[in-house]
């Protein structure tokens, strides 16, 4: 691991969802910030798709990328909560993101979500998506498609979430260091749904930090099956 001071940590947890962690992974290496600059910390629970070895691998093949691997309990493996708090006591960087590893970010992404947070350091900061459809995820995941060299057509999808939740969901949750040190990332749910709504709603009401959409950029959300208990499924 390297010794440069890390700017912005990627927090986020996988189970069962290596292919789905490839594309996003991916898509962190080729960002326009330094490698050294930035982290990715992701949390597993014993996830039995072969997690572990593929980091590893990953390591070994990107050494100057920033990725740390915390084993937790195979318990834990539904509650998204615990794993993002586990991943934020292991991160280092002054800004953090706690995010789900299906979506893939343009190589301006953190650079942006940088700057941004430097000017709303009183905003939980989350961006727009654009959901794509089974068949176009299925193509990305088996190498058909390069979502990041293709990102501006694949934002043409008819798929847009302009709207958002007012609450900055979980799959981009942008906010300084300080911030979610005092607040901590809710760990009562033992599912993969509702902290991440929690965690903004504590913000605004211990910080007074409310959420703020970053119209500047969005980010591609590889289509899954919804289930909140956590898959059952490899994805």
């Amino acid at each position: 691991m390297s010794d440069h001071p890390v700017r912005f940590s990627v927090l986020t947890c996988c189970h069962k969802y290596l292919q789905r962690l490839r594309v996003f992974l991916a898509s962190l290496a080729r960002q326009d910030l330094p490698l050294e600059e930035f982290e990715v910390v992701v949390t597993d629970p014993g996830s039995p798709d072969g997690l572990k070895d593929y980091l590893e691998t990953l390591r070994r093949a990107q050494p100057g990328m920033n990725v740390v691997r915390v084993e937790v309990p195979e318990e834990k493996r539904r509650n998204r909560g615990w794993m993002i708090a586990r991943a934020f006591e292991c991160s280092r960087g002054r800004t953090v993101m706690a995010a789900d590893c299906d979506i893939v970010m343009p190589p301006d992404f953190i650079r942006t979500m940088l700057a941004e947070s430097e000017q709303h350091p009183k905003n939980v900061l989350g961006v727009y998506r654009n959901l794509l459809s089974p068949e176009t995820t299925a193509a990305i995941i088996v190498g058909l498609i390069d979502p990041v060299a293709g990102f501006p057509r694949l934002m043409q999808e008819d798929h847009h979430e302009d709207q958002g939740f007012r609450g900055v969901i979980g799959y981009c949750q942008v906010v300084p260091r300080t911030v979610m040190e005092k607040t901590g990332y809710p760990q009562e749910f033992d599912h993969i749904a509702t902290s991440d709504v929690e965690f903004v709603k504590r913000l605004g009401q211990q910080q007074d930090v409310t959420p703020h959409f970053v119209k500047s950029t969005r980010v591609l959300h590889l289509w899954h099956p919804r289930n909140w208990e956590g898959t059952e499924e490899f994805l």
